[in-house]
């Protein structure tokens, strides 16, 4: 907001998320960012190659790719 360095919305006007559609990531290991989503944020793996892997809450077929890649 130009002139208004202080400013921020009101709670009326933010943007409330209701759900997640897809999100992408992108890592040097897969393996082990696919381990914490499994282990402690229990996602599960729907499919996967050794380049990526989708997974899933359980409520789509996936919601999050991981592939590899330089971050």
């Amino acid at each position: 907001m130009i002139g208004l360095p202080n400013a921020r919305p009101s709670l009326s006007s933010a943007v409330t998320v209701s759900k997640v559609g897809y999100v992408g990531f992108q890592t040097p290991d897969v393996a082990r960012l696919v381990e914490y989503y499994t282990r402690v944020l229990d996602f599960v793996v729907v499919d996967s190659d050794p380049d990526r892997a989708y997974l899933t809450t359980g409520f789509d077929h996936h919601c999050i790719v991981i592939e590899r890649g330089v971050t």
